[in-house]
């Protein structure tokens, strides 16, 4: 039985997704891809478009065998955090040989060399030569790469240069593989090519457009779509303005300092645009720059709203455990080698959270908080449901 990780949010499931999937399982020469995915918010700082439980069955019905949730803290946080949370809990599972993930580059030895290369004083060199002359914290890290190891990594390349600290950090046997990326780049607007990126999708669906998108959906998933466009259940940042003004508003800067992804003074801007601005635009108008950038901003936002604190951060990987959220039939022989060996709590009902660690309940308590606050992102915000209320989706 071998078994190829995948880490996605899927926001939303598209033919790139269904491309992954499948070619993941080719290039390991595994039997089984187990995906962990993010829940009902992402890493953009933005809650999900559509429940985890709707985008638990697209990616069952579009070759994922066993869907894994990422805790909230670890969806909401740096890159760095992001990887180190979803590699830790793919080690623990003790059931994953490989992972694979989508790169630019579409070579991990390039990678790994970029990474060592970001270990080197030359990097730090250019790194703080490019950041005194104002330029944002990614651009400098790209000039610096281009100017000690001469590759320039794309976003997705990015995310793969943490996978692979990840994986060196926690002493994993896991072996990475680069999947060249197809298709248009990450946040590209305008559909074209075999993939259309998902920023370009978002914003079809928000305008309603489900027709342009038959290249890139399958028919269940704009059946689904269109089902919930009707509802008026497609979440967007947006719709949480009173929610996270008031979140802000209550807390005082020194809370406020404690927030996760909140530091470098950004306590300061946010205490006084939360008085001024009147909506989350005009707010992340006012506190945006090259220092604090947007995806930033918004998931420090949503950590005031959620509660998520720095201590919480610093819980990682101390509070992760396994919650599964589906899994097609014939996975189950997965499923049950996952249960015997893995080193974190296993979850498939909320009977089986009895007996959790502390910091483990504390995730467990912030993931069910965040289901419920997701559907008030809604343009007809939702009722909060209960986060176990629907049995666990098994694909026949």
């Amino acid at each position: 039985m071998r078994v190829v990780g995948i880490v996605a949010e899927y926001n939303p499931f598209h033919s790139g997704h269904a491309y992954h999937l499948a070619q993941a399982k080719a290039l390991t020469q595994s039997d089984f891809a187990l995906v962990v995915m993010s829940g009902d918010f992402v890493q953009r700082g933005e809650p999900a478009m559509f429940s985890k439980h709707l985008r638990t069955k697209w990616a069952l019905a579009q070759g994922a065998d066993l869907v894994i949730g990422l805790p909230t803290v670890c969806s909401l946080t740096s890159a760095a955090g992001f990887a180190r949370g979803a590699i830790a809990l793919l080690d623990s599972l003790q059931v994953v040989d490989t992972l694979c993930f989508g790169s630019e580059l579409g070579d991990v030895s390039l990678l790994q060399q970029a990474l060592d290369a970001a270990d080197t004083p030359a990097y730090a060199q250019a790194l703080t030569a490019s950041l005194k002359q104002g330029g944002s914290y990614p651009a400098a890290r790209d000039a610096a790469l281009r100017a000690a190891q001469g590759v320039t990594p794309g976003p997705n390349d990015i995310l793969g240069l943490e996978y692979l600290r990840a994986l060196s950090l926690c002493h994993s046997a896991i072996t990475p593989y680069a999947l060249r990326r197809e298709g248009a780049g990450h946040d590209q607007d305008g559909l074209f090519g075999p993939h259309a990126s998902a920023t370009a999708l978002r914003g079809c669906i928000q305008a309603g457009d489900l027709e342009s998108l038959a290249p890139y959906l399958s028919p269940q998933v704009r059946s689904d779509m269109a089902a919930q466009l009707a509802q008026g259940d497609i979440r967007t940042f947006s719709q949480l303005s009173p929610v996270l003004l008031y979140a802000l508003r209550r807390l005082s800067k020194a809370q406020l300092a404690d927030l996760g992804e909140v530091r470098e003074g950004l306590e300061n801007p946010l205490y006084r645009a939360c008085r001024e601005a009147a909506t989350m635009e005009e707010l992340l108008t006012l506190v945006k720059t090259r220092r604090y950038p947007m995806a930033r901003l918004k998931r420090a936002c949503l950590c005031a709203a959620l509660g998520i604190t720095r201590a919480d951060l610093e819980q990682l990987p101390q509070g992760l455990y396994c919650r599964v959220l589906g899994l097609r039939r014939q996975a189950m022989p997965l499923l049950a080698r996952l249960c015997q060996a893995s080193r974190l709590p296993v979850i498939c009902r909320y009977a089986d959270a009895q007996g959790l660690t502390p910091a483990q309940a504390r995730f467990f308590q912030l993931d069910r908080f965040a289901a419920e606050i997701a559907p008030l992102a809604a343009r007809q915000p939702q009722p909060a449901p209960f986060d176990f209320g629907q049995p666990l989706q098994i694909l026949d």
